[in-house]
């Protein structure tokens, strides 16, 4: 009898359990249809429509399935994608973190999901210009990308990608090589040399040695990619006017600018045939092309440009952007640097003013137009003002990215800069030698900015009446000078700093 009711019960159950189930499969994939629609809307930069399906998405999550789930997991992950394509940098911080936890709880540390949750809060946290949370989990993402695909597959790759951008983006650049040369090595074992990752990392290594000053050994990396390039695909490939604008920008530092410009007026020539006008990659080729023509002494040109880069940001995002503000910065150190301060010191200040509104003071951006207004304080001789700045500057750098690194080091120089033309050379000695370690750190002994900071130094000797001091220095820098840009150095490089 017992068996017979135990037989029953189990018969009855079972059309509840199977309903259950198929209610269950039928709310995922209803979840994850929306959640595909929010992408699309995203990448189309609707973000009011992104949220709104995203948002119908999690409320069938909490009434059908609950939090402790993979599909809440998603939910929350998607919610932190849209905030970071928004650059609402604390709610997509706030989301990723939620997506990492239910996550970790639902599948564990090592699958796809959960890494995918640790690379994306390490990119919100290299945009933000918090360097050691991004190192962290760029390199655990990594990690567990290693014990889900290995090294030879292509997540990986995308992984060494993802450290490299953010080395680079802070001037790591002895960790920067090194990522480029596993790249390296993992694309001739696995892929061969005919292929665009192995001829993308080839303009990633280029971009390092033109960040360190070692042009003859960036041009001809550069040239081999562009040459791999139209062996493999042809032009029309996705990083043929990156490598072009690479090169320009080498050119450019190389003080070469007939070769740069018609390289950046054929890659606009193809963005707009692409792309339109108003585009992001656009707007990037008209900053690099702007500067070049103020590097040649076209000063009307390149404010042409930058009213037209102005123009078309405002269009594509408002005035209220941090981009926005960041474009009126650009325009304003045209302004600055051509003497024109009367128009400088106002943008400068809106500029500010834009950035702390939607993203507050502790990020580099603002540190950067912090940076620069105390810089136009220094050339007007109104030293109270570009010290505090100085010091905020220093402040804010420190808290983001920690002391003695590449940042502050530029800080301190400038600080150093103000404190020799107001005769306190002591003072501006102290910096200069705790800018100058960090600087070799960084970038090594042969960087330009390390000749231009001990050069700096020599001059304050100089000042000092310490000339044995002064003239060992201003040695050391034109070889250094010489070394990076031959024996045909640009006034600029002769002339005393203080």
């Amino acid at each position: 009898m017992n068996m017979i009711r135990n037989i029953f019960c189990f018969i009855s159950i079972w059309p509840t359990l199977l309903m259950a189930q198929s209610i269950d499969s039928m709310a995922i994939l209803q979840i994850d249809s929306l959640i595909k629609v929010s992408r699309q809307f995203t990448a189309k930069s609707d973000f009011e429509k992104a949220i709104e399906v995203n948002n119908e998405a999690g409320k069938i999550v909490l009434e059908k399935i609950g939090k402790e789930s993979a599909s809440y997991g998603n939910f929350c992950f998607n919610y932190g994608r849209i905030m970071h394509f928004k650059r609402e940098f604390k709610e997509a911080e706030k989301w990723y973190l939620e997506s990492k936890s239910i996550r970790d709880k639902v599948f564990g540390k090592v699958h796809v999901d959960y890494m995918w949750s640790l690379n994306n809060l390490g990119i919100v946290y290299r945009e933000t210009g918090r360097f050691k949370d991004a190192e962290s989990h760029l390199l655990e993402a990594n990690f567990f990308r290693e014990k889900l695909f290995g090294k030879s597959h292509l997540e990986y790759l995308s992984g060494l990608s993802a450290l490299l951008s953010l080395y680079r983006s802070f001037e790591r650049l002895d960790q920067a090589e090194k990522i480029c040369f596993e790249f390296d090595s993992i694309c001739k074992n696995f892929m061969g040399e005919e292929n665009l990752y192995y001829a993308g990392n080839l303009v990633d290594l280029g971009i390092i040695y033109t960040k360190k000053g070692l042009y003859s050994k960036a041009e001809p990396l550069f040239l081999k990619s562009i040459d791999l390039q139209l062996k493999s695909s042809g032009k029309e490939n996705v990083i043929y006017n990156w490598t072009l604008n690479n090169l320009a920008l080498l050119y450019m530092r190389m003080g070469q600018f007939e070769q740069a410009e018609p390289l950046y007026l054929e890659i606009l020539e193809r963005q707009e045939k692409a792309l339109g006008i108003l585009h992001a990659e656009r707007i990037r080729t008209l900053d690099n092309l702007a500067f070049l023509y103020e590097k040649m002494g076209y000063y009307e040109k390149s404010e042409s440009i930058w009213l037209e880069v102005n123009e078309i940001v405002e269009k594509l995002y408002g005035k209220d952007d941090k981009i926005y503000g960041k474009s009126l910065g650009s325009l304003a150190d045209l302004y600055s640097r051509i003497g024109k301060y009367e128009k400088a010191e106002p943008l400068y200040q809106n500029a500010l003013s834009i950035i702390e509104k939607s993203q507050g003071k502790e990020n580099l951006e603002y540190s950067e137009e912090l940076n620069s207004l105390a810089n136009l304080y220094l050339f007007l001789n109104q030293h109270l003002k570009a010290e505090n700045l100085y010091l905020e500057v220093l402040a804010v750098e420190e808290k983001i990215v920690g002391k003695d690194r590449q940042q502050s080091s530029i800080t301190l120089g400038n600080l150093a800069l103000l404190y020799g033309k107001m005769g306190q050379y002591e003072k501006a000695e102290q910096l200069f030698n705790k800018a100058i370690p960090i600087i070799e750190a960084s970038q090594g002994k042969d960087h330009q900015n390390y000749a231009d900071c001990i050069n700096s130094l020599g001059a304050i000797y100089f000042k000092m009446g310490q000339y044995q001091f002064a003239e060992s220095l201003y040695v050391k820098s034109l070889a250094i000078i010489e070394k990076i840009l031959g024996k045909h150095i640009p006034v600029m490089h002769l002339v005393l700093i203080i």
